[in-house]
């Protein structure tokens, strides 16, 4: 049984070379969305939180006390200053279970999705997009790793200098790029050098990457970076494919 668990692990990062579909159906991805949930067509909107997502349904925070068996329709809250989603029309959801979580009390619940050709055609596809679980990935769009939530902390600096320019809290973590959460400005196109705090045995790592693109939200007071690795050598990339394998065997994501 163990043996089957890390040999599933190994497949999800690429340690192993199941086929993309498999990786994806099984695959549910930690992330922090914000959403406006109801109970029915035209009535009043709540905002909870997608917090983790997969090709099958997604698991909300802030939910309130809904029941098993509900309805729920759910869309998309974008950033300030973001494009606007071709399609962000409620997606509508089955709640499968509900809880108040126990440390903190708040009540989070796991849904389903009612209709995937639904979710094809919708915001949802958009967010598994982002998180690398979309079905239809095409083009500029295409993201060949799925990344992983962190509580990592990670430091940028000047890949020609040296120089300090941000610190801040890893986001999310692939062996393709990262997301970097800081109250600092960062300059979007430029090219840093990646260092990534310790973990377990791990001592730092650090790898160039290009800034791709950077977003403030309000809502955090937080501005997200968005860097792809670059320039990765093969003992790089060895190196980030061990640090995700024991990020997962040790259950450290979130």
């Amino acid at each position: 049984m163990f043996k089957s668990l890390i040999d599933g692990i190994k497949s999800f990062i690429g340690m192993n070379q199941p086929t993309g579909d498999e990786v994806r159906d099984r695959a549910r991805v930690l992330c922090r969305y914000p959403v406006d949930c109801s109970t029915g067509p035209g009535e009043v909107p709540f905002r909870a939180q997608v917090v983790d997502v997969s090709r099958s349904g997604m698991r909300l925070e802030g939910v309130g006390n809904v029941a098993k068996g509900a309805k729920l329709y759910i869309a998309y809250v974008s950033y300030p200053g973001a494009e606007p989603l071709a399609n962000n029309e409620p997606v509508e959801v089955e709640v499968m279970w509900s809880r108040k979580r126990p440390h903190d009390g708040e009540r989070v619940a796991g849904v389903r999705y009612a209709s995937p050709e639904q979710v094809s055609r919708s915001w949802v596809n958009h967010v598994l997009e982002e998180v690398g679980l979309s079905v239809e990935r095409t083009g500029s769009q295409r993201r060949k790793h799925i990344r992983l939530a962190t509580a990592l902390r990670a430091e940028l600096r000047d890949n020609q200098t040296g120089q300090h320019i941000a610190e801040g809290k890893v986001a999310n973590l692939s062996v393709g790029g990262t997301l970097v959460q800081t109250e600092q400005q960062v300059e979007e196109g430029s090219q840093v050098l990646v260092l990534v705090s310790p973990y377990n045995n791990f001592p730092i790592f650090s790898v160039p990457a290009k800034v791709m693109s950077v977003r403030y939200d309000p809502d955090e007071g937080q501005t997200f970076v968005s860097l792809q690795f670059i320039n990765v050598n093969a003992r790089q990339l060895k190196t980030l494919k061990r640090f995700m394998f024991n990020l997962l065997k040790g259950r450290s994501i979130g």
